[in-house]
């Protein structure tokens, strides 16, 4: 076994964290879609977020759970799901993750009404 999975120790998964930075900066603003014929769509949104040690990560933390970090509490699921039956989930995280801290939000609905639901 230990030669099919090298110690973690030795595997680099990840580049270094100001790499990272550099890459997701220079995409903001970015739409990428990938067509496909297939009747449902998956969005996926996100951007840099404040790091764990920043003064205002507990408003960051208050924030997120209202927009859509709060499951059926949340802004976007009240909206995009309750009020305009578009999607059947809908939310937002947060992740800090090698030093690079993202607020990711995720959701799926019919081809047709993904512009609505960007919107």
């Amino acid at each position: 076994m230990p030669s099919a999975f090298p110690p973690i120790a030795e595997t680099k998964l990840h580049p270094p964290a100001a790499a990272l930075t550099q890459v997701v900066r220079a995409a903001l603003g970015e739409q990428i879609v990938a067509k496909m014929d297939v009747a449902q769509s998956s969005i996926v949104f996100g951007r840099p977020a404040l790091p764990i040690d920043h003064v205002d990560y507990p408003a960051l933390v208050v924030v997120n759970h209202c927009f859509g970090g709060g499951g059926f509490t949340s802004r976007l699921f009240g909206e995009i799901r309750e009020k305009l039956g578009l999607c059947y989930s809908i939310g937002t995280r947060y992740d800090a993750a090698q030093g690079l801290a993202s607020l990711l939000g995720s959701t799926s609905t019919r081809n047709e009404t993904v512009g609505t639901v960007i919107d």
